[in-house]
């Protein structure tokens, strides 16, 4: 088990990606899910620059955590209120692992997360948004680890990494419908 509380502080968005998410036209679905204290997100790191500045529900409140391919955490220091956010690559087994496990220790929910865009720049993993474009953000159903077994069992990341897929799926559905009818969702 890796000792979470002996890590570096995470890192906090920048100005400039707080700013970028504050011109941006938003939808966020799911949002009723969310809670007061601090949470642990999870998402596709294709879209990390544009869920680090949109998960900043307050400036102060998120903090992304690194997590490498060994499932090591490069920051934890969260205190009840500060969000983290984790991104996760195609192979994500252990970083999700990682994410359920800091969930667990810090006694968070873990919330998957979808995000779509457009339009944005950049190669696909470094996809930046462009100022006034479309933000989706689908928010699944949250999954609350339980403090046994010792070790996180493989199906709970499975279904982790599935939720990821569907919140994902329906965030490009959601956009690409915005983008097509012109109105923004939940109006007409």
């Amino acid at each position: 088990m890796t000792d979470l509380a002996s890590t570096p502080v995470a890192s906090r968005p920048s100005a400039v990606l707080r700013w970028l998410a504050g011109t941006l036209r938003i939808h966020l679905a799911g949002a009723e899910q969310l809670t007061s204290g601090g949470a642990v997100f999870v998402m596709p790191q294709r879209e990390a620059p544009a869920g680090l500045a949109l998960l900043t529900r307050s400036a102060e409140r998120a903090s992304v955590v690194r997590i490498d391919s060994t499932g090591a955490t490069s920051a934890a220091h969260l205190d009840a209120t500060t969000d983290a956010l984790i991104t996760v690559g195609v192979d994500a087994g252990e970083a999700l692992r990682a994410a359920i496990e800091l969930a667990r220790q810090t006694e968070r929910t873990l919330f998957p997360l979808g995000v779509a865009v457009h339009p944005a720049i950049g190669p696909g993993s470094g996809a930046i948004p462009l100022p006034w474009g479309r933000a989706v953000m689908v928010v699944e159903t949250p999954f609350q680890a339980p403090l046994h077994p010792e070790r996180v069992p493989w199906a709970w990341v499975e279904a982790v990494e599935r939720q990821i897929r569907r919140a994902d799926g329906r965030a490009r559905d959601i956009l690409a419908t915005w983008r097509r009818s012109g109105q923004a969702p939940g109006q007409g």
